[in-house]
């Protein structure tokens, strides 16, 4: 499975389960630099998922950007849920766990 595969399963999984509004943010000449692959709002939080191929993230050293770091540290310090994963099972996990 590919990246762009799992980021598919996500959404179809969030619209599945949750009553949130999910999209995933494309990266744009105008954008910022770090910004997760899926945003949303969901129960009155902000969430950000970062979405790495499968089987390739098992810590920070793995894979994450020091921007991607940034703007995941930025999102928690305001109250915003986040999480990065290789595994749609851990995101619906995620979806129980914060339910």
């Amino acid at each position: 499975m590919t990246e762009s595969d799992l980021k598919d399963r996500i959404m179809r999984a969030l619209r599945g389960v949750t009553d949130g509004y999910f999209w995933r943010q494309g990266a744009t000449p105008y954008g910022r630099s770090g910004i997760a692959d899926i945003l949303g709002c969901w129960d009155g939080r902000f969430v950000a998922i970062e979405a790495k191929r499968p089987g390739a993230y098992t810590s920070p050293a793995d894979g994450l950007r020091d921007s991607q770091w940034r703007f995941l540290r930025n999102i928690q310090s305001v109250g915003g849920l986040t999480l990065v994963t290789d595994d749609l099972d851990q995101v619906l996990s995620f979806i129980k766990e914060n339910a």
